[in-house]
């Protein structure tokens, strides 16, 4: 068995403007010598591969999320000691954006794994675009760790059923 339990979200783009800019200027320095533009090129490739996960440590009782570029992974650790509950929300986002043409409405869309303390604080551990990677990241905390799971996307699923046969077709 693997020391850590590993949950990658694959390649987010995290980096994809900072790959572009470094493209941009590889391009633009092809006019001082070629091979500082095959330098930036492989930089940019590099920021174009970069993914992104979280690994979850049974031993040790910590948490963290990742980005991480071939087998080299980078992101804090964070201890769950004092944390006793994990709760799944769903949040949706609208954000209006406009300027000199027509409006532009972006949505966001993610299911929030949050840890909670004894005492009440709440931490935002990871929002994810999934929601099975989400739910499997709650389960895998609760059970290794016997913490109380609260998944409010599942409860509202199940409202909606039992209200189903309720509703005006």
């Amino acid at each position: 068995m693997d020391k850590f339990i590993d949950i990658p979200e694959g390649r987010l783009n995290d980096f994809l403007v900072h790959g572009v800019f470094v493209m941009i200027a590889g391009g633009v320095l092809l006019l001082v010598h070629w091979s500082i533009t095959l330098i930036a090129i492989a930089l940019a490739v590099a920021l174009f591969r970069f993914s992104s996960g979280i690994q979850i440590d049974p031993v040790g009782k910590r948490i963290r999320v990742y980005k991480s570029l071939g087998t080299l992974r980078f992101g804090d650790w964070r201890s769950v000691d004092g944390y006793n509950a994990i709760t799944i929300r769903y949040t949706n986002e609208t954000q209006q954006m406009g300027g000199r043409g027509p409006e532009l409405t972006v949505r966001v869309r993610t299911y929030d794994l949050y840890v909670i303390g004894r005492n009440g604080d709440t931490w935002l551990f990871h929002e994810f675009t999934e929601y099975a990677k989400a739910r499997r990241s709650a389960e895998s905390m609760a059970g290794l760790w016997l913490m109380q799971l609260n998944d409010e996307i599942q409860e509202r699923r199940q409202q909606a059923h039992v209200n189903a046969p309720n509703r005006r077709r």
